[in-house]
C-alpha cells in the first residue's frame, strides 16, 4: 500500500466477520522490526520481506502458502 495504512487494514479484516479468518500475509519491502511487529500484532499471519530476486520471490510466497494451508484443519 502507497498510503502506510496496511496494519489498520489488517485490524478492519480481522474485524469483519465476514473475513475474520482469512489468512493475511504481508508483502513489504520493509524489514523494521516495528513494522513487522504492528502487523503482527494486528492480526497478520505473516509477514515477508520482497526480495528483489523474482525467483526468491516466488519462493518465499510458495513456502508460506504451504505452511498455512497446512496449518487449516481438516473436517
Amino acid at each position: 500500500l502507497t498510503d502506510g495504512r496496511g496494519s489498520a487494514l489488517i485490524k478492519e479484516i480481522r474485524e469483519n466477520e465476514a473475513s475474520a479468518n482469512l489468512p493475511v500475509i504481508i508483502l513489504s519491502t520493509s524489514s523494521l522490526e516495528r513494522d513487522v511487529g504492528e502487523c503482527l500484532q494486528n492480526g497478520a499471519n505473516c509477514y515477508l520481506v520482497k526480495s528483489p530476486d523474482p525467483t526468491v520471490f516466488a519462493a518465499d510466497i510458495t513456502a508460506k502458502v504451504k505452511l498455512l494451508v497446512k496449518q487449516e484443519p481438516t473436517e
